[in-house]
């Protein structure tokens, strides 16, 4: 009987697909189709990121040091922007929804937090979601027992007044979110989960502040976002432990997508991933593998660390990279053609979330959200009050390539150079273009020039060199 409920039930699934495409193609409604390999305005070689290093003065040599790169990084967590700024008003609303602009010490609250300061986040949650219209996995609006489930979830009526911070670490590639459930709450059908702030990094301290009714969600705040995080991703430690594991300078780390870790040292047991930016600190090594010590959470929730494996062979690195041009740019062609996530969906990334992850791999901590991070540099430059796009242009080719952002509110690149007068740069790209009639989906990490498909000079507000 459950056997034939399945193939009925498969059945239906197959005749509703069916009939949907029918009525798409009886109504002769375009469909987007997948953009080729190099878009519009871009050839195929533009896609070898030994193209652009060729062009460029000294791509070698070492812009930062460590040391610098830990310098801009304290300036950055304590940099304030004015009233006044361009962005001040795009920063106030984006901190409303889980991001923060200042990377914070999570380690540092161990006197009683301000419960008024996280009921306030949670209820901006709960107006946000009541007072919008979003979609679940079927395509189908949220019902209003839906968004009261959600909102019963996050259990604000037994906030604690006193809130003592618990200090934990993230112990895998995890998700910050704005409701206690995995569940999506796309803005447009299948589209923009709106319920997902950033993805978190193993490793990573939080200060857990409250917990979900039923216990497995926590409401915590991590270095780049506030948000509600599975439970079973965070270990209880102290302060000093997890400083302790943070501090430490022999690392390695994973400079591609994600590289696997094993349980043994002969790579025969998967053990889980490391994803671009990650770390994990170093134990030992042979020929062939990096033993590594892993964060993982105990029976009871505590914190505790696994020895586990690393191929030399993959993509990982022994300490940060140096920082230089050429490897800014082939860090960042690594992940070339990945899909869109936004805010880090599905265990991608949008624009701000690769610049993030691609600058962790040389020490940089940078802020989760493509508008903050055009401001981490003392040598910002806002552009946006001339919409010259021939001075602009002029302007950008006078900015170091592989190490300049370049960027709006709504979107952030990484300039590449010039060719034949024209910008170019990589950029995680969510849009579609149209040529001679032809509507092109992205949705992947691409290379294009900053004239043809929307991210162009007229637009541009800022260009960021990171450098000392």
């Amino acid at each position: 009987m459950n056997r034939m409920k399945i193939t009925v039930n498969v059945l239906v699934s197959v005749l509703v697909l069916f009939v949907s495409a029918c009525t798409c193609y009886a109504q002769n409604v375009p469909v987007p189709v997948r953009a080729p390999a190099a878009v519009k305005g871009t050839t195929d070689d533009m896609l070898n990121p030994g193209f652009w290093v060729s062009r460029i003065d000294e791509p070698e040599r070492v812009v930062m040091s460590i040391d610098d790169i830990e310098s801009l990084n304290e300036k950055n967590a304590a940099r304030i922007i004015p009233d006044t700024h361009p962005y001040a008003e795009n920063i106030a609303q984006i901190e409303k929804d889980g991001p923060i602009f200042n990377v914070a010490d999570p380690l540092s609250f161990q006197s009683p937090f301000p419960s008024d300061d996280v009921k306030k986040r949670l209820q901006t949650n709960n107006d946000r979601l009541l007072n919008g219209e979003f979609y679940d996995n079927w395509a189908l609006t949220l019902t209003d027992d839906k968004k009261s489930e959600y909102i019963t979830a996050a259990n604000i009526e037994n906030l604690q007044n006193r809130i003592v911070p618990k200090t934990g670490m993230i112990v895998r590639h995890t998700t910050a979110r704005l409701f206690p459930t995995a569940e999506p709450a796309y803005r447009m059908r299948g589209y923009l989960d709106d319920n997902s702030v950033t993805s978190l990094d193993i490793g990573m301290p939080v200060a857990v502040m409250h917990r979900s009714g039923s216990g497995d969600y926590l409401f915590v705040l991590s270095p780049i976002a506030w948000g509600w995080v599975s439970a079973e991703d965070i270990a209880f430690g102290s302060s000093k432990l997890i400083r302790q594991y943070r501090e430490n300078k022999n690392i390695i780390i994973s400079v591609c997508h994600r590289t696997p870790v094993y349980s043994n040292k002969t790579g025969d047991i998967f053990y889980g991933w490391l994803y671009l930016g990650e770390r994990l600190n170093l134990i030992s090594e042979t020929d062939d593998f990096y033993c590594v010590s892993a964060p993982f959470r105990e029976m009871d929730g505590s914190l505790g660390f696994n020895g586990v494996w690393v191929k030399k062979s993959d993509d990982v690195n022994s300490g940060y990279l140096p920082y230089t041009k050429k490897n800014a740019i082939e860090t960042a062609f690594r992940i070339l053609g990945r899909p869109y996530g936004w805010h880090d969906s599905w265990d991608e990334r949008d624009c701000g979330g690769i610049m993030r992850v691609i600058f962790n791999c040389f020490g940089f901590r940078l802020p989760r959200y493509w508008s903050f991070e055009q401001l981490c540099s003392d040598h910002a430059e806002y552009v946006g009050d001339s919409e010259d796009v021939e001075s602009k242009s002029a302007e950008l080719a006078g900015f170091p390539a592989g190490i300049t952002f370049t960027g709006t509110t709504g979107h952030i690149g990484l300039y590449l150079g010039h060719v034949d007068g024209k910008p170019y740069g990589i950029h995680q790209c969510g849009w579609n273009y149209t040529d001679d009639g032809v509507e092109y989906k992205m949705a992947r990490v691409v290379v294009t020039d900053y004239i043809n498909i929307g991210f162009n000079m007229k637009n541009m507000q800022y260009f960021t060199p990171m450098v000392p």
